[in-house]
């Protein structure tokens, strides 16, 4: 895991020949200011990460498990197909991950370092050059921002590469329907659509499970961004991808759904909330009450 963990921890920004110049002029003045600015942020997200991304995260996880419990016992989740096939991929990669994942190592790392080279290039930067290998890897750009250094742990880079391939044979053939595969005088049926399931179990498991270790060490990435709003953005987002994984497998549940659970949730929350501190200031109220008629008939002993 030591390559895995160092993979995000040394890529580089580097700087337009402008902002090299300018950053010539008073430069302890510059770096101090840039300093402070990096402070303010970073104590902005912490603030953000405790008043939205934690409650979010909380609420979001209680309506997940409310739904799949409902599409479980109602929809007949737990017995479709699409979701048998991905509990299939993810156990034999969960299999593989605790006993030969340093196999994997230099998947993970090319994966973690691909999807920060295609964010990087989503917002317009410049990658001067890329390095991928079993000791680690890095991306050398000129321009870094949140979602930059974090898409790797939101993004299953294999999970999108299934997706984008089997969309594409979509065009061209029917996944639901069986073809035949001939492997000597054998005639295999072979269906597209389990195989995708299959393979989109097996991919997001193997991003889940890698990013899972990877987090457990420090990362410059997180640091970067303050790691407590970067662990709950990550959990958050990786959240509503496994509710979009039980949108797809059960029809019985939809996006309107997802928001009446978070909004159903959160208004219990503020009720329970509410009566807490209707219960106390009534109680408060009480003993202020009960103080000020003992000072009323308070008399001094003669």
């Amino acid at each position: 895991m030591a390559s895995a963990a160092s993979s995000s921890s040394k890529n580089q920004v580097r700087p337009d020949i402008k902002d090299l110049q300018a950053s010539r002029m008073d430069l302890p003045v510059r770096r101090s200011a840039r300093q402070r600015r990096q402070e303010r942020i970073l104590r902005i997200k912490e603030c953000v990460g405790w008043l939205v991304m934690l409650p979010l995260c909380m609420l979001s996880l209680m309506a997940f498990m409310e739904l799949f419990l409902k599409a479980s016992l109602r929809g007949g989740l737990l017995t479709s197909g699409e979701c048998q096939w991905f509990a299939i991929g993810a156990i034999i990669w969960l299999g593989l991950f605790a006993t030969v994942r340093r196999w994997f190592v230099i998947l993970y790392v090319f994966a973690h370092e691909m999807t920060h080279l295609f964010a990087a290039r989503l917002f317009g930067a410049k990658i001067y050059g890329w390095h991928v290998g079993w000791d680690g890897g890095w991306v050398d750009t000129n321009k870094s921002n949140t979602f930059i250094s974090l898409s790797p742990y939101v993004v299953p880079f294999y999970t999108v590469a299934v997706l984008l391939a089997f969309g594409v044979a979509s065009l061209f053939t029917d996944l639901h329907q069986i073809h035949s595969m001939h492997l000597g005088s054998l005639e295999v049926p072979v269906n597209a659509c389990k195989i995708m399931h299959y393979l989109v179990g097996f991919t997001w498991s193997f991003h889940l499970s890698f990013t899972l270790a990877v987090m457990r060490e420090e990362q410059g990435d997180l640091v970067r961004n303050g790691q407590f709003f970067s662990v709950w953005l990550i959990a958050l987002l990786n959240l509503y991808l496994i509710i979009c994984f039980l949108i797809t497998a059960s029809p019985s549940v939809t996006w309107l759904d997802v928001c009446a659970c978070v909004n159903a949730r959160f208004s219990a929350i503020l009720a329970w909330g509410w009566q807490g501190i209707a219960w106390g200031a009534g109680r408060a109220w009480e003993e202020c009450r009960t103080m000020f008629t003992m000072a009323q008939n308070w008399k001094p002993n003669p």
